[in-house]
């Protein structure tokens, strides 16, 4: 089969399967959705998200992998962040992923035509024609991935790729898995970029007030404070009994040199605008 008789294929699959979402699947949808949007720092984030794609698209690994891409005289491949379900491309086998990423059907399909959609592993290579490659051989056999869905989107050099795989033993991705990865997608990618932003702004912040005297507890306190949260409202965001909020607003004022929330709540706020 050529490449163009493949790529009619699977475009023929996903007009067939785009309208194919049962109503449960449409809840469970929007429920992933939802949860996507809820951590509000990095760290929560990377641990929820895993949980969240396998949930909606059972499998046993995910990953997200940013890479960086030549494609001139010297062809390089060099991923640049990599989040995991479990650990699976470091060391040696990381090595072998990179040497060997020009030959995933992915990569060379994301290269030629852009990242369109969702792909399964299935779309180029049935089994015993994967089986007979180098990056079976030394990527997929030793990591046992056997079944493999990615969703990619290209930026300057980067490629920005999401996967869930399967073993080999197990049923392969359907057009419903596609589907429903290819839909989430966007609300990941949003997700992140606003998670991350707020990651951002939060560490200049906390610079800031540590500047001032304040311990990593206080700082917290003192961000909700500028909110204009009152101390049972902050002793329930931090999971903390109220006196001992009440404890840290009195070290605080007293640290700003000042006298009362209102004062505090400036103050902050010029500290943290420098």
């Amino acid at each position: 089969m050529t490449a163009r008789e493949r790529e009619g294929g699977l475009n023929k699959r996903r007009r067939n399967g785009a309208a194919r979402l049962s109503e449960r699947d449409v809840a469970r949808l929007q429920g992933a959705i939802l949860a996507m949007y809820s951590p509000r720092d990095l760290e929560s984030f990377r641990k929820a998200v895993a949980g969240i794609f396998m949930d909606l698209i059972p499998a046993d690994y995910f990953s997200l992998g940013d890479a960086r891409i030549e494609v001139g005289k010297k062809k390089s491949f060099r991923v640049l962040n990599l989040w995991e379900s479990r650990p699976v491309r470091v060391g040696e086998q990381l090595e072998a992923w990179e040497r060997n990423m020009f030959e995933h059907p992915f990569v060379r399909h994301v290269l030629r035509n852009g990242a369109d959609g969702a792909l399964i592993l299935s779309d180029f290579l049935t089994l015993p024609q994967l089986r007979r490659t180098r990056l079976y051989r030394e990527t997929l056999r030793p990591a046992n991935f056997g079944r493999l869905i990615s969703v990619g989107s290209l930026s300057g050099p980067g490629l920005a790729t999401l996967s869930l795989t399967r073993p080999e033993s197990e049923p392969d991705f359907t057009e419903r898995d596609r589907r429903m990865l290819e839909l989430l997608q966007p609300h990941f990618d949003l997700a992140r970029t606003n998670v991350e932003s707020e990651s951002l702004s939060r560490a200049s912040r906390t610079r800031s007030l540590n500047s001032a005297g304040l311990t990593p507890r206080e700082i917290e306190v003192a961000l909700w404070l500028a909110q204009g949260k009152t101390n049972p409202e902050i002793a329930i965001i931090l999971a903390t009994p109220a006196r001992t909020i009440e404890k840290h607003v009195e070290r605080i004022l007293r640290k700003l040199r000042v006298a009362n929330r209102v004062e505090a709540a400036v103050a902050i706020a010029e500290i943290i605008r420098g």
